[in-house]
């Protein structure tokens, strides 16, 4: 009796640390993806400016990604697709503030004559918010199909 009730607690314990790593690793990988590896891309590969984040915001933003993923991955499935919603909004918004919500102004000098441009990027932030909610989609489903199981 005492033998399986100690073994039941180490299942228990094994399954919520396992849940809470699955957190941390999705949180730091939606951190990644958000902050990192788009904004990187977008500014060395398309040239586009944006706003810059100090450190401490930054910390701030990987904590609650790190949050949200620990909550997400600890309770119930049907709950936590919630959470992961709220993360991928808060990665959304997080891009779309730091890139000018798609719009952005620049002056270029070019032959003694300044010349302002204006450029639109609605279209390339669309098609990012529009994978992002597929991907949180698919992983809702994912979630739900787990729960029946």
């Amino acid at each position: 009796m005492v033998l399986s009730y100690v073994l039941g607690d180490s299942v228990l314990i094994t399954r919520i640390l396992k849940n809470m790593i699955i957190g941390v690793l999705h949180g730091v990988l939606l951190y990644l993806v958000f902050v990192i590896i788009l904004p990187f891309m977008l500014t060395r590969v398309a040239n586009i400016p944006l706003t810059t984040i100090d450190q401490l915001t930054m910390a701030y933003i990987l904590g609650f990604f790190i949050a949200l993923g620990v909550i997400s991955s600890s309770i119930k499935p049907c709950v936590g697709i919630v959470f992961d919603i709220i993360a991928s909004l808060i990665g959304l918004y997080f891009l779309l503030s730091i890139f000018h919500a798609g719009e952005f102004e620049t002056s270029i000098e070019i032959a003694g004559y300044k010349v302002e441009a204006s450029f639109n990027l609605e279209l390339l932030l669309l098609l990012i918010i529009g994978f992002s909610v597929a991907f949180t989609i698919l992983n809702m489903f994912d979630k739900i199909i787990k729960s029946e199981e």
